[in-house]
Formats: C-alpha cells, sequence, structure tokens
C-alpha cells in the first residue's frame, strides 16, 4: 500500500461500500419492522371478526359449539390465517384445518404478539387474545416475507458488488484528479536544484490545502535560495580574507628565503609582519569557528542575572581606558532605577567592547564616545553606543551587519591603507549574540549631530 493513489481509492470505496451496505441494512430493519406491524394489524383485525362469532355462542364454550360458529369464517380466511382456540388449561377447543394435526408453539411467545418458528408450519406471526374463559390465537405466515426479504438480500449483494466496483473507479479517478496537483509540484520541486533556485511552483488561488502546500514550499525555497546565496557569498568572502593574509605570510617566507643575507633589521620586520598576519588570520578563523557554532545553534549562554550597574560600571573603566588610549572621551550615562538583568555577562561584553572598539576606529583624539544604558518598556532595556565619527549611509547601515563588512575608519595604525581593519564579522557576532539573547539590535545615523549609533535591546528575565 505505499501508492497514496491506492490507499485512497481502498478507503474511498470501502467508506461507500460500507455506507451503503449500512442504509440498506437500516432499510431492510425498517421493512421487516412495518412488515411485522402490518400484520400485527391485520390479525388483530382478523380477531375483531373471530370475536364477532365468538359472542354468538354461550359460555361455557363447547367444542361443537365452537366449530359451528368458527368452521366457514376459518374456511374463507384459511389462505392467509391459522386459528386456534385454548382453554384455560391450555387443551386445544378449536383448530382451523389449515393447521391440520399441527399445534401452534404458544410456549415459544413471551409476550401477546411475537415470531415463532415450527418445523411444519415455518415461520408464524402470532397475536394472543383472551375471550371470557378461552384464549384466541391467530397465525399469520411469514413464508413470502421470507421470500421477499431472500430476494432483497441477493439484491443486496448485487448492489453492493456494483457499488465496489463503481466506487473503485470513482476513487481511481477523483483521486488521480486530487493528487495531480501534487503531482505537479512534485515535478517542480525536483526539477529545482542549485543552478535554477530562483525557480517558483505556482501557487492557484484557491485557499484550499495544496495552495497552503505551494505556499510552504515555496518559502522553504527561498529560505533555501537565502542561505545558499549567504553560503556562497560568505564562502567567497571567506577565501578572499583568509587569502590576503596567506598571502602576505608566502611573500615575507619568500623573500627570507631569498635573501639568506638580509640584515638584522630587515629580517626581524619581515617576522613581524608575518606573525601580524598570523595573529590577524586566528582572529579571522575564532570569528568564523564562532559564527559556525551560532548557525548550527550549538551555542550556549551562561544566562545570570546581573547586577545593571555594578555590570555596567566595570565595563566603563575598561572603556575608559581603550578611550584614553586614543584620546577619545568616554561617558557612561545611566537612566532610570538600575536593576537586575538575565544575560550572559561575557558574551554580552563582548559585544559592548565589540561595539566600542568600532566607535573608536571611526573617532580622532577629542572625539566622545557616548554610552547610554535606559528602560524601554516594561521588560526591556536598552544599551545605545554613540560616536561623533563620519556616520554611514543608509546603504552602509543596512549592511553594517552582515559578514565582511568593513566599517570604514581613520586607520591610524602602521597598516598599508588598503589594509581594512579588523576581520569584518564583529557586528555580524555582535548580532547572533544578541539574537540568542532574544534581542534586537540595530545601526542608526545620529539626529542630532554627525555620527552613527548602535541599539541593543535586551529582555530584562
Amino acid at each position: 500500500m505505499r501508492s497514496l493513489t491506492f490507499r485512497l481509492t481502498f478507503w474511498y470505496a470501502c467508506v461507500v461500500t460500507a455506507t451503503v451496505a449500512l442504509v440498506l441494512w437500516i432499510g431492510k430493519i425498517y421493512l421487516e419492522d412495518n412488515l411485522l406491524k402490518g400484520i400485527d394489524f391485520l390479525n388483530d383485525a382478523e380477531f375483531e371478526e373471530v370475536l364477532n362469532r365468538l359472542e354468538q355462542v354461550q359460555a361455557p364454550f363447547d367444542r361443537e359449539d365452537l366449530v359451528e360458529a368458527l368452521r366457514q369464517h376459518t374456511e374463507i380466511d384459511a389462505a392467509f390465517f391459522f386459528f386456534q382456540v385454548l382453554d384455560p388449561k391450555g387443551q386445544v377447543l378449536f383448530s382451523s384445518s389449515n393447521l391440520g394435526s399441527e399445534v401452534i408453539p404458544v410456549d415459544q411467545l413471551s409476550g401477546r404478539k411475537g415470531t415463532l418458528e415450527d418445523g411444519e408450519l415455518g415461520r408464524l406471526r402470532v397475536g394472543r387474545y383472551d375471550y371470557k374463559s378461552v384464549e384466541v390465537l391467530i397465525g399469520s405466515s411469514l413464508q413470502s416475507a421470507d421470500t421477499l426479504f431472500g430476494n432483497y438480500n441477493r439484491m443486496v449483494l448485487w448492489i453492493l458488488l456494483l457499488v465496489l466496483v463503481v466506487s473503485v473507479i470513482l476513487g481511481i479517478l477523483l483521486s488521480r484528479l486530487a493528487l495531480n496537483p501534487i503531482n505537479k509540484i512534485q515535478a517542480i520541486a525536483r526539477r529545482i536544484s542549485g543552478d535554477n533556485l530562483s525557480e517558483r511552483i505556482p501557487v492557484p488561488a484557491t485557499g484550499d490545502e495544496i495552495s497552503r502546500l505551494g505556499e510552504f514550499l515555496n518559502e522553504m525555497f527561498d529560505r533555501l535560495e537565502k542561505s545558499f546565496l549567504q553560503i556562497s557569498r560568505f564562502t567567497a568572502d571567506a577565501s578572499h580574507e583568509l587569502r590576503t593574509p596567506l598571502s602576505l605570510i608566502r611573500l615575507h617566507s619568500e623573500r627570507l628565503l631569498r635573501n639568506p643575507d638580509l640584515p638584522q633589521a630587515d629580517r626581524m620586520n619581515a617576522l613581524q609582519e608575518q606573525m601580524v598576519e598570523i595573529e590577524h588570520l586566528n582572529k579571522l578563523i575564532d570569528d568564523l569557528l564562532f559564527l559556525a557554532r551560532a548557525d548550527a545553534g550549538v551555542l550556549r549562554l551562561k544566562r545570570k542575572h546581573v547586577d545593571l550597574h555594578n555590570y555596567l560600571e566595570e565595563f566603563a573603566e575598561d572603556a575608559q581606558a581603550l578611550c584614553e588610549d586614543q584620546q577619545v572621551r568616554f561617558e557612561l550615562v545611566e537612566k532610570g532605577a538600575p536593576g537586575f538583568i538575565s544575560i550572559d555577562p561575557i558574551w554580552m561584553r563582548h559585544v559592548f567592547l565589540n561595539l566600542l572598539s568600532n566607535a573608536l576606529k571611526v573617532s580622532v583624539p577629542g572625539d566622545l564616545v557616548r554610552f547610554y544604558s535606559q528602560p524601554c518598556g516594561r521588560d526591556t532595556w536598552r544599551f545605545v553606543m554613540e560616536d561623533q565619527g563620519p556616520g554611514l549611509d543608509p546603504e552602509q547601515i543596512k549592511e553594517i551587519f552582515e559578514r565582511f563588512k568593513h566599517i570604514p575608519g581613520n586607520n591610524q595604525t602602521d597598516q598599508p591603507a588598503d589594509r581594512p581593519l579588523g576581520t569584518g564579522l564583529g557586528l555580524a557576532i555582535c548580532l547572533s549574540i544578541v539574537n540568542q539573547h532574544d534581542g534586537l539590535i540595530e545601526a542608526q545615523r545620529r539626529d542630532d549631530r554627525q555620527g552613527l549609533r548602535v541599539v541593543v535591546e535586551l529582555p530584562t528575565g
């Protein structure tokens, strides 16, 4: 039963056939019940006829008197009814001629009316009626009814067989009709690969399960295409970023190998440049490993309820020292009543230091970097890092959290101007950490002056 068409056809045929069988069975019960009620009504009417003749006989009833009173009437209706009259002891006082020597087995009756089974007479529908000191039994043969319902049963079998065949044929047609859109979806989905991820499944505007399935698959292909493009771009960017330090290390190594008689100062300078590139390479690899762990969902936070005021005071001490080293001022501004917040203190410190490092890259001596901490709503806390650098264009702000996007700075180090600072993964890492905290991070242009502000919002609980 691997085929869905077969399963749908099988269950459809079973349900339709069972439903028709149930209806026919209920109809048979209804017919039998009404037929028996009709026979009981005829038996009752026949007793009224018999009663008129019994009233002509004086009690106590004598056998000859009963025969004389009932014989003619019972002979007329012998084709339809059996008659028997019993005395109080159960002895037969009168029997219609069609009974012969048979006695109606009244002991099988539990009530006044019922169905009896006799070896010679067959099935009878019998009514018991009391009149003075005698009991009158009037029975009707059910042979015609049995024949009727025998024919009915045979007709039912043929009907069920026909219904089964027709339902199987209709089931196959309906299942193929119902599954045809799914087969089309399957064919299109099988055709979509890495070479044509932009292709989508046509979705009918019916709003049914098929259209919802098509919409779901298209959404999945959207995510796959986005992930595929992101991975492709990430791989290309990572290769490019890794190629640069490796190329520099190779160039310096070849220079040392080709010139064994280099002065000691030049040799030490080449080795120092190699160490710088190796350090940059290690940092890049660490950042890539972190993002890979975050993307795989294996990064585990160690949340703690942190006293926010003490936590920010410790961060401010380190931030002040980093800013003073570049002759930049730092200011911590706390608004609202400080409280506790549930965070991973190590990773959030990494976020704040990364934001500070980016602010310092665009700052010149004398600039001010301000860090705000304030409540935002009932269960959210907002942190804002503001600098006085040149700011970013709106298009740059949209891409600032993408991987390998370098923030333009003043490049006050001894590195070449064409050698970007950092790995371009810092803000991408910040985004991953904030997302792990179920928070929000975004960059905005300052509206009061030139500069950039990065906003982090975290739930307090």
